[in-house]
Order: structure tokens, then C-alpha cells, then sequence
């Protein structure tokens, strides 16, 4: 990434953000396909240079025309700020994502612009100006390393934890991290729905978000008030799991069909459950379309939900040392799932249409007729932090795990009786070198 360019008269600053820019705004004669090389100037219009290597330069000269009665031109710089970062904050591919300068500068300067919107003349550009020169500097520091950046003034940072294993350990991780940077961290308890809503109405500023829950990561993204701060490299994987041993009582597994065979499902029926399969289901908090697929395929099949994470393990491994037929809700990054002979039953590959369009798979008349997405464990934080702690969001941003780790540390907790704080201290202690590119 490029550093600030001179930050004189003719240019406020420049990143190189490697990106392109399709946009459609009339007012300022914006084509789609890009990038544009201009955005036109006008004493009514804004610009924005976006280069062909994907600089965006912010002039001196453009601000200069937002005085007086042209007050009303502040409508395109936040119109373009948004479109810029809706195309850098939430893409789903870990590779588009740039360095998180470029996003602490757009946000300060959408905050900027919204704070001087109703100011008048001369006064109004000598804020903004004041302003902005602020925010260059606050950017150029975010390319310096942070450990000196957390003082008493910065606020602390609230990581959400929902008392299960597969997300806290990272979020642990992550705040240990935190705190070696110099920032004041406090651990918040929560449900996984109500995480969301507490992400978006500030409560909370961190959040781990499933990619088998896209739907509800992207709606709370789409909000305004949560940013989409891209993949933690943790790839995830959730479905109908089961030992391998019941495929000799169900023959046909992995194939769901399997799950139609009236032998099948007398052989997982249970007392309470009888003359239905019997699925742990996880959690009443999580999302996972259990009802909704059984629906779908006409399972005879019923779900007891588990009281937490902790009993619907507890529920399976019992059943599967004892070797006695079972089938329930997986998912991976786990100690049980990953080490113990299992798999997942085959539905139909996942497509977003499949959740939305009858039409879409094998039963014409039913959504939620496919598997359950898989991909990575996103991390989400709440926009307004990410303006007043821009060197904690930098962190966060760059913070990166794998599968294993997190399987490893969930063992420490749920098996070996380990606190979170001691995982998270050894991990921290034992890969310096990990984090500490983090904080550079």
C-alpha cells in the first residue's frame, strides 16, 4: 500500500487501493463499468480522481467549491464515500480486501462530511479543512506500528463471546491481543441473534459471524452500522453429522435419501421421539435450517434442541462411544468432530437460490431443498469503534487464524478444563511473531 501522498494544497492524500470503482450517479455524471479516471468538477459537483491503478486523490480545490450556498454538494461526497467503501468493506472474497487505512480514512471522512453538512460558509470550510487534516494524520499513524497508539482516552474495546467454544476462542485470542497492544478489553456475553442486534446498536464491537449464517451477517452489514471486516481465515463447516457405523444400519449414507428408508429412521427413533428419527439439534440461539430441510425433503425426522453447545456434544460423543445410533447438528472447527469417524449427510449442493427460489433444486415447491453453506468465519465490527479506535479496527482487520488453532483451544477449554484467559495467554506467549505483524 501506498504511503500518504503530499498533503499541500493539491492533495489531501492517496492510497493505492488496487480496486475498481462502478458507480451510477447522475448528478455528477458517474458512468457504470469502471474505473473512471475522472469524476467531472463542477461548481456543483465533487471530484473524485480515481486512477487506473486505483488511486483516490481527494483535492483542496474540489472542498473549496462546498462553501457558501453550495452546502448542498456535500450529498455527493457522502454518496461516493458510501459507494467506495460498500465495494471495499463487504466484499466476500478475502482476497479484494485492502489495507484498513483506506477504510479509516473513508469512514472519518463520511463522519466529517455528516458533521459540517449543516454549517455555513467560511466557517464550515475552516472546520472541515481542521478537520481533514486531522484525519490524515490519524490515517498516517494507522501505517505506523499501534502498540503505542492505545492510550486512556480510547475506549474499550467490548468482544462479543456467546458462550460457545468455536467462536470464543478466537474472540479470547483476539483480545489478549488487545490488551499486548495496550487496549482496555472487556468480554460480553451474549446469544448469537442478540449479538448481532447488540453489534448494531453499539453495544458490542466485535462479532464472529458464521458463514453458514450469511443471510444474517449480511443483513446486519446492510444496516449502515456494522462493517464487514473480512475473513479470519478460520474456514467453517456445519451439517447433519453422524458416525460412521450408522451407515450399516442405514444403508444409502452419506446420500440424504438414506434418511426416507423406514429402517433408517426406526433405528435413530428414541422413546421421546418414536416413530421419528431423532436429531440433537443444536442450540435454540443458532441459526441453522434444520426445520426448514426437514420440511423440505419430508423427513420423518424430530429435533430436540440442546439446552448449549456443551450438551449437544456431551449428547453425541456419549452416544458414539457407546457405539449406539445417533445423528445430530456438526460443525468444524471441533476436537470431537474433526478427530472423531464420522461424516456429513449429502444433501444437495448449497446455492442462494436454493433459500429463496422454489424452482431452484430437486423439489420444485420448496426452498431450503440443499446443504448448508459452508466457507469461513467472518468478523464483523461495529462502524462507529472502527472511527474512534481506528489502531484497535487496523488489529481486528488484520487478525487471522486457522482451524486447527481454534480446535486446539477448544479442547483446552471443553476438555482439558483450561479458562479461556489461560488459552488464550499460552497461544499469545507461545506465537508472538503471529501477532505482532498485526500490530506493525
Amino acid at each position: 500500500m501506498a504511503a500518504p501522498g503530499n498533503l499541500g494544497a493539491q492533495a489531501v492524500t492517496a492510497f493505492d487501493i488496487g480496486l475498481g470503482f462502478t458507480a451510477q450517479d447522475q448528478r455528477c455524471g458517474v458512468s457504470s463499468g469502471g474505473p473512471p479516471t475522472t469524476l467531472p468538477s463542477t461548481s456543483r459537483c465533487t471530484r473524485f480522481v480515481l486512477s487506473h491503478a486505483g488511486v483516490l486523490v481527494l483535492k483542496h480545490t474540489d472542498l473549496q467549491d462546498l462553501g457558501g450556498s453550495q452546502l448542498a454538494d456535500y450529498t455527493p461526497i457522502c454518496r461516493h464515500l458510501s459507494l467506495l467503501e460498500r465495494h471495499i468493506a463487504t466484499p466476500k472474497h478475502s482476497h479484494l480486501q485492502p489495507d484498513f487505512g483506506i477504510l479509516a480514512l473513508i469512514w472519518n471522512l463520511r463522519s466529517a462530511v455528516r458533521q459540517r453538512r449543516n454549517s455555513k460558509g467560511t466557517r464550515m470550510k475552516a472546520l472541515l479543512f481542521g478537520r481533514l487534516s486531522r484525519i490524515v494524520a490519524t490515517t498516517a499513524i494507522a501505517l505506523v506500528p499501534l502498540t503505542a497508539l492505545a492510550a486512556d482516552t480510547d475506549p474499550t474495546i467490548k468482544l462479543t463471546v456467546i458462550n460457545s467454544s468455536e467462536t470464543d476462542v478466537p474472540t479470547y485470542i483476539l483480545g489478549h491481543v488487545l490488551q499486548k497492544a495496550g487496549f482496555k478489553v472487556e468480554f460480553v456475553s451474549a446469544d448469537y441473534t442478540a449479538g448481532l442486534t447488540g453489534l448494531q446498536q453499539g453495544d458490542l464491537h466485535t462479532f464472529m459471524c458464521w458463514d453458514t449464517t450469511w443471510d444474517a451477517c449480511q443483513e446486519a452489514v446492510a444496516t449502515g452500522d456494522v462493517i464487514n471486516a473480512g475473513s479470519s481465515g478460520i474456514a467453517v463447516h456445519e451439517g447433519w453429522w453422524y458416525p460412521s457405523y450408522l451407515e450399516a444400519m442405514c444403508p444409502g449414507l452419506p446420500d440424504y435419501k438414506a434418511l426416507l428408508q423406514e429402517g433408517c429412521i426406526k433405528a435413530l427413533a428414541t422413546a421421546e421421539t418414536e416413530p421419528k428419527a431423532q436429531f440433537v439439534a443444536a442450540p435454540a440461539d443458532w441459526i441453522t435450517y434444520v426445520d426448514e430441510t426437514i420440511d423440505a425433503f419430508g423427513l420423518q425426522v424430530q429435533p430436540i434442541t440442546s439446552g448449549s453447545s456443551g450438551a449437544l456434544i456431551a449428547t453425541l460423543k456419549g452416544a458414539y462411544d457407546r457405539k449406539e445410533p445417533i445423528m445430530g447438528w456438526g460443525y468444524s472447527p471441533h476436537w470431537f468432530f474433526d478427530k472423531a469417524e464420522g461424516n456429513y449427510v449429502q444433501f444437495p449442493d448449497y446455492e442462494p437460490a436454493c433459500f429463496t427460489d422454489p424452482a431452484w433444486g430437486p423439489l420444485p415447491d420448496k426452498t431450503h431443498d440443499c446443504k448448508t453453506p459452508s466457507g469461513f468465519l467472518w468478523k464483523l465490527m461495529n462502524r462507529d469503534i472502527s472511527i474512534e479506535a481506528p489502531a484497535a479496527a487496523r488489529i481486528f482487520y488484520l487478525f487471522t487464524l486457522d482451524a486447527k488453532t481454534v480446535a486446539d483451544g477448544m479442547e483446552k477449554i471443553d476438555v482439558s478444563g483450561e479458562s479461556y484467559d489461560k488459552m488464550a495467554e499460552d497461544w499469545v506467549n507461545a506465537n508472538e511473531t503471529v501477532w505482532r505483524a498485526w500490530l506493525k
